[in-house]
């Protein structure tokens, strides 16, 4: 009781105490608001902060304690709340950056077949390989009109 009557209460030049929970139009936290947060029902700034915040402080949680069971050198950090709002802010500079990037690079191109000149024939071949590593592949053959003169697929073996 002593350790908590010695907390100095907060002074008035840090702004006036708000709302933080925004899961609720009251403000109070419920069960079935931090589930709909997390399963992304509501969708707004806010809830992604929670999400992230969540997510990052689970990650960081798990990663700890896997270090500390299997590095006997490990010390776990001594300021844990410190530690995960300096991740999270890691993380959240990194996904600015990864936006910042995609908008830079974001061009609109307008791609379509275009036909071979009169006489030839277009070759278009494409192929793939699933989880599995089993592959196809596959093409067609055009005509300066268009038209498909003849086509393949192959399902090759396990790769």
């Amino acid at each position: 009781m002593d350790e908590i009557i010695a907390i100095h209460p907060p002074r008035s030049y840090h702004g006036d105490d708000v709302v933080l929970w925004k899961g609720t139009h009251n403000g109070s936290f419920t069960i079935s608001s931090a589930y709909n947060i997390l399963s992304g029902d509501m969708q707004s700034k806010e809830h992604n902060f929670a999400k992230d915040l969540w997510a990052t402080t689970c990650h960081s949680l798990w990663f700890w304690r896997n270090q500390r069971k299997h590095d006997d050198q490990f010390v776990m950090p001594s300021n844990l709340s410190f530690m995960l709002c300096n991740k999270f802010k890691v993380y959240h500079a990194a996904i600015d950056r990864g936006r910042e990037i995609s908008a830079k690079n974001q061009q609109e191109k307008h791609i379509k077949w275009n036909p071979p000149s009169f006489g030839c024939i277009c070759v278009n071949v494409d192929g793939a390989v699933n989880g599995s590593l089993q592959a196809s592949c596959g093409g067609l053959l055009r005509d300066h009109n268009g038209t498909w003169r003849r086509g393949f697929s192959k399902k090759h073996r396990q790769m």
